[in-house]
């Protein structure tokens, strides 16, 4: 039988978009122990671990998100 993975284990890299990539990542880093990799101008990168999991917070404007 094949072992059985974990939502985590599945999950290589993401990218969500968010009002506000600061509060965000902040967020993540606080909730789930995420580490922030990279900042950018309307990104940030963040991983877990060894850079197993990545997520890009990227902030999009906020008439999308409405």
């Amino acid at each position: 039988m094949p072992p059985v993975l974990t939502m985590m284990e599945c999950i290589g890299r993401g990218i969500l978009p968010v009002p506000d990539a600061r509060l965000a990542a902040e967020w993540y880093a606080g909730e789930f122990e995420f580490q922030i990799a990279r900042r950018g101008s309307k990104e940030i990168d963040l991983m877990l671990g060894e850079g197993e999991i990545s997520i890009t917070m990227i902030r999009m404007e906020e008439r999308i998100h409405r």
